[in-house]
C-alpha cells in the first residue's frame, strides 16, 4: 500500500515562515483509504447517473466511465453508470482528442456537465492534459482514475452540503529572500525534472503537476524563457529498512531571473520497492501535495508587492 505511514514514523510537521508557524497535515493520502462519514445528502436527497459519451473508443469510454462513478462514491456521492439507475442527477463526459501530427503526442480535454434529471445544468467545466508521448491515451490507463477523481472533487463543491474530501497537502514551506516585482504578469511555470525519483515518477509526477498548475495557478512552459516561475524538484530514497524506505522530496521555486522564492518539502515512509514502477495515484497525491506549496509562494511573492 502506498504511502502508509507506519506506527511510531513521526511527520515532519511544517511551518510556513511568513508571520507565524502552521501546522500542517500530512502530504500524501492513502490511495485506498475508506471515508469515515456515510454518503453525503445531495440536494433533494438525489444521486449521480454517469453518462460517458459512448461514441468515444472503448479504450477511453469504458475506464472512463468506471473511474468517474469508483471517484464519485470515493467522494461520498451515490453514483452509477447503469442506464436504469434512478440518479436525480445526470454527469456526462466527453474528450476532445487533438492530434498534431501522427508522430507528435495528443492532448486531451475531457469536458464534463453535471445536469439534472430534467436537463437544467448545474455545471460544466474541462480538464486538458499535454500527454507527453504518442498513444498515452491508450497506454496510460491509470490516466483516467486520475482525471476521475479530480472531476469528483470539483463537482462536490456544487452539490454537497459539506465538505467531506480529505485534502493533500505538504510537510513545510519555505518563503525566502526579497520578492521579485511580477505583479500584472500573468504566471507561468517552467517545470525542471524531477531527479531522483525510481520507476516512472519523473514523468508521473510532473504530468499530474503540470495539469493541477495549468487549471488552477497559470499556464506551464516548454521554453524556460518564457516562464514566470521556475520550479524543480528533488526526490530522495533511502535504502531499505526493515521493508520500509523513506522517501523525500524537496521543491525549489525560483523566479525567471533564477532567484530563489521558496522550498517545499515532501516525507514520508513506503513499503521498499513499492515506487520502483508505476506511480500511479500517488504521483498525483504527489503533485496536489506539491501545488498547495507552490501557490502559497507564488501568493507570498505577489503579496509582497501590493
Amino acid at each position: 500500500m502506498f504511502f502508509e505511514v507506519r506506527k511510531g514514523f513521526a511527520i515532519l510537521l511544517g511551518a510556513i515562515v511568513l508571520t507565524a508557524c502552521t501546522v500542517l497535515p500530512k502530504p500524501f493520502e492513502h490511495t485506498n483509504q475508506k471515508e469515515r462519514n456515510s454518503l453525503a445528502a445531495l440536494i433533494d436527497g438525489g444521486a449521480i447517473r454517469v453518462e460517458v459519451d459512448q461514441n468515444l473508443p472503448e479504450f477511453i469510454s469504458k475506464p472512463l466511465s468506471l473511474e468517474a462513478v469508483k471517484a464519485l462514491v470515493g467522494a461520498n456521492i451515490p453514483a452509477s453508470a447503469d442506464p436504469n439507475f434512478l440518479g436525480k442527477y445526470v454527469l456526462k463526459g466527453f474528450v476532445i482528442v487533438e492530434r498534431p501530427n501522427d508522430f507528435d503526442p495528443e492532448k486531451a480535454t475531457f469536458v464534463w456537465n453535471l445536469v439534472t434529471k430534467g436537463g437544467s445544468e448545474i455545471v460544466l467545466f474541462k480538464q486538458t492534459i499535454q500527454g507527453d508521448e504518442n498513444g498515452w491515451l491508450k497506454s496510460d490507463p491509470e490516466l483516467f482514475a486520475i482525471i476521475a477523481k479530480d472531476a469528483a472533487h470539483q463537482i462536490a463543491k456544487h452539490i454537497q452540503n459539506s465538505r467531506s474530501l480529505t485534502k493533500l497537502t505538504m510537510d513545510s514551506v519555505e518563503i525566502s529572500g526579497q520578492r521579485d516585482n511580477i505583479r500584472g504578469l500573468s504566471s507561468r511555470f517552467y517545470l525542471s525534472d524531477i531527479s531522483g525519483t525510481p520507476g516512472d515518477g519523473n514523468r508521473a509526477i510532473l504530468r499530474s503537476l503540470k495539469f493541477l498548475l495549468n487549471r488552477e495557478l497559470g499556464p506551464t512552459v516548454s521554453n524556460k524563457a518564457e516562464a514566470t516561475y521556475l520550479v524543480r524538484g528533488t526526490a530522495n530514497v533511502s535504502p531499505p529498512l526493515k521493508g520500509r524506505s523513506d522517501v523525500a522530496i524537496t521543491w525549489l521555486v525560483f523566479s525567471a531571473a533564477g532567484k530563489e522564492l521558496g522550498k517545499v518539502t515532501q516525507n514520508n515512509n513506503v513499503a521498499a520497492g513499492s515506487l520502483d514502477a508505476r506511480w500511479g495515484l500517488v504521483a498525483f497525491a504527489v503533485a496536489k501535495g506539491a501545488l498547495q506549496g507552490i501557490r502559497k509562494i507564488v501568493s507570498g511573492n505577489n503579496d509582497t508587492q501590493n
